[in-house]
């Protein structure tokens, strides 16, 4: 029996669904842990202080004293410092712990996230990836210095959040994005090379929606290579804005791409690589424009 255009409309909207999330990100698989990591610039913007503290041994055990305040007024924090649970989800973080550490806090006594700093490693310990990243940016670069984390916090302190845009939450594309944060943002798959993920270890970040954001990725879909490019469409795909509707729409065009490896599934102890070119990136923007399925 052949099948109704029907059929044929909902098999199409599905495959492109599963093409794109497969050449987006690390497929987020039933028996993975996965957890949320929050980004430094979704958590500048949401802490109403964000201070440096350091061990004050006059104040006695467990006492800190506030060294440097980069965003509100770090007098009015009400220790101790309580963890906030926004959500059910499950968070995931550098070390938040030592004799100095910076803070990111809401309200008065709110703790978001804290890092350890001035670290120092023993002589006989071999650090891996985990023990010594400090952040992760909204692109999913982690930040592996204390200079590079108080660099980005003092900028985006400085920048401000900036003007916020709407989620497309009725694509199926969309099964990479969580669940809307209930302060703002929404976290969503990292990218397929995201340098913290193992064969059984996945993550979310975390992230602002803006303008900013959607500027980046629409850079990257003009002048990326052919992985960076795909990534590109799917990040764009998650905006209800037509600036990004029409940069996907212009991919289905693309020439010129350089092309290269990606990162594949986790197979086994490792990846197999994707080797994607220009057909690939005009036939993902295709698919992410097939007609949407509202939820």
């Amino acid at each position: 029996m052949r099948p109704t255009p029907a059929t044929l409309r909902a098999l199409l909207t599905l495959t492109a669904g599963a093409l794109l999330a497969y050449f987006s990100a690390t497929p987020l698989l039933a028996d993975y842990n996965s957890s949320n990591i929050r980004t430094v610039e979704w958590l500048v913007d949401r802490s109403d202080v964000i201070a440096v503290l350091a061990a004050d041994e006059k104040g006695g055990d467990k006492a800190e004293r506030v060294v440097h305040a980069f965003k509100g007024d770090a007098g009015r924090m009400v220790m101790p410092l309580i963890e906030v649970r926004e959500d059910n989800a499950v968070y995931y973080g550098p070390n938040g712990s030592g004799a100095a550490r910076l803070v990111f806090v809401r309200g008065e006594s709110g703790l978001l996230q804290a890092v350890e700093l001035a670290r120092r490693v023993p002589g006989d310990f071999v650090p891996d990836l985990r023990d010594v990243w400090f952040g992760v940016d909204q692109y999913g670069e982690l930040l592996l210095s204390e200079a590079s984390l108080l660099k980005a916090v003092a900028a985006r302190v400085e920048a401000g959040p900036g003007e916020p845009l709407p989620m497309d939450r009725r694509t199926k594309t969309n099964q990479r994005l969580g669940a809307a944060h209930p302060w703002g943002g929404a976290a969503i798959a990292a990218p397929a090379d995201f340098a913290l993920e193992t064969t059984n270890e996945t993550y979310r970040l975390v992230v602002p929606f803006t303008v900013e954001r959607r500027e980046h990725f629409q850079q990257v879909l003009q002048t990326g290579t052919a992985p960076a490019r795909i990534r590109a469409i799917a990040e764009l795909s998650l905006f209800d804005d037509k600036a990004a509707a029409d940069a996907i729409r212009n991919a289905t065009k693309a020439k010129d791409v350089v092309p290269a490896f990606r990162p594949g599934m986790w197979e086994g102890s490792g990846r197999s690589d994707i080797w994607v070119t220009a057909e690939d990136v005009r036939k993902v923007a295709q698919d992410s424009l097939m007609p949407r399925s509202p939820e």
